[in-house]
């Protein structure tokens, strides 16, 4: 989802493929759409449908690396949330952001 500097929304998108055990996420298409938009701040979002709401080594790796390229664009990387059947979990309330 991309907000701007208000956070309101302007707009989301579903922006990457995934199997069971790994998620394929270009970042060019994540932050062209953002840049488009003109977005100041976004959350990003996966599911893991193995049931496991904790993020795996490469979510960590992935997001820090969004969070990176998103500064040096001047966009917030907000939150990343890891959604299962049962739970959520947030990056950055989890510390990870």
């Amino acid at each position: 989802m991309f907000v701007d500097a208000q956070r309101r929304q302007l707009g989301d998108a579903s922006i990457g493929l995934g199997g069971l055990n790994v998620l394929s996420v270009r970042m060019r298409e994540i932050f062209g759409e953002a840049l488009r938009l003109d977005a100041r701040g976004m959350i990003l979002a996966h599911n893991h449908p193995s049931g496991h709401c904790r993020p795996s080594g490469s979510d960590i790796i992935a997001t820090r690396r969004l969070a990176e390229v998103a500064r040096a664009l001047d966009i917030v990387l907000i939150d990343h949330l890891i959604f299962t059947g049962e739970a959520v979990y947030s990056m950055r309330a989890g510390g990870l952001l």
